[in-house]
């Protein structure tokens, strides 16, 4: 049984490896998932992603021939540099002990460039509907970029 002075000490600061530095990247992401269509479906704003490959393969390839597990951060309500910083255990735990690629993806209004639609409003696209989708989007480009060797 690991009792919580066992807790501490198996992650101590003075263990953990430094957090990796990111790469900042960003992808033309669709305006509205949901109520577009013909020239307002082709809408696209610049979703900022961060991504560290430091750790991805030390671990082996998974069975699937891939380089290594992919944990996925989803923004906040805020830049997503603040939170690269201080989520130290998916960096410094979970991704050194499972050879994983870090992709962390900044949420629309919270970081530049801001994409607001022409002439304000369209908060209506900061939904959980539309983030999710986001999500779904954004998630195969890293990574395939990134497993046919183009970064």
């Amino acid at each position: 049984m690991l009792h919580a002075h066992h807790y501490a000490l198996a992650f101590a600061p003075s263990t953990l490896p430094p957090v990796p530095a990111y790469e900042t990247h960003y992808y033309p992401q669709v305006v509205d998932h949901f109520h577009g269509d013909g020239q307002e479906a082709a809408r696209k704003w610049p979703q900022r992603y961060l991504y560290a490959d430091t750790y991805w393969g030390s671990r082996g390839a998974l069975s699937n021939g891939c380089k290594g597990p992919i944990l996925f951060y989803t923004g906040n309500e805020g830049p997503i540099p603040a939170f690269w910083g201080s989520n130290g255990f998916m960096q410094q735990v979970l991704a050194p002990k499972l050879g994983a690629l870090l992709v962390f993806a900044e949420e629309r209004y919270y970081g530049p460039p801001h994409a607001q639609p022409e002439g304000g409003g369209g908060f209506h696209f900061l939904s959980t509907e539309q983030a999710r989708r986001r999500s779904c989007h954004l998630n195969p480009s890293p990574t395939s970029e990134l497993l046919s060797g183009r970064f």
